[in-house]
């Protein structure tokens, strides 16, 4: 082969692998973009709802996602905040219940199962697979499943485990996956 013709070849070998670099580049790009839309699609900002004073400074450090307020299944008012984290767990779900005046901080994309004895997680896959949820990690000795949750909204956490009720008779207990519960005052 003359060097003329090894200097074509590396050339279109260039040219090819630059645009697949480009594509590649472009495709992440857009799917980033399609994040942040998502993240900005809800109404409310932060600016409409102050983080609580008496929250642990740590959890202070990060972005606010979406804020808004709601009311829970008994009838109590609660300000939500979805806040996510660089350095530590990613999404954490921030539950200000005015009427009680207790602050829950929690995973905002994950919930927590207890199995009951006897059961194994591959019983629960089916049921899992029908909602849309996945097993994010299990632990066969303490018979504990950490499942995602349904969407990223405010609701996530209770709607995730009001869709898991009807399978009750699986596990011993399903609770948000709590980081810190602490009474205001």
């Amino acid at each position: 082969m003359k060097l003329w013709d090894r200097i074509l070849i590396y050339g279109i070998g260039f040219a090819i692998g630059t645009l697949a670099l480009s594509f590649y580049w472009q495709i992440k790009s857009a799917q980033s973009e399609t994040k942040y839309q998502r993240a900005q699609a809800y109404p409310v900002t932060q600016t409409e709802l102050p983080l609580p004073e008496s929250l642990p400074e740590i959890f202070t450090q990060g972005c606010v996602r979406l804020c808004g307020s709601l009311t829970n299944a008994k009838g109590e008012q609660e300000s939500i905040w979805i806040m996510e984290y660089k350095k530590s767990y990613p999404f954490v779900r921030i539950v200000k219940n005015h009427l009680r005046d207790t602050l829950e901080i929690m995973a905002a994309d994950q919930v927590l199962l207890r199995l009951n004895e006897g059961v194994d997680v591959t019983d629960l896959q089916g049921t899992l697979n029908a909602l849309g949820l996945r097993v994010r990690m299990f632990n066969r000795d303490e018979q504990v499943v950490v499942v995602s949750v349904l969407n990223d909204g405010l609701s996530a956490v209770p709607n995730t485990l009001e869709a898991l009720e009807p399978w009750s008779d699986l596990f011993e207990s399903s609770t948000p996956d709590y980081i810190i519960e602490r009474k205001l005052n």
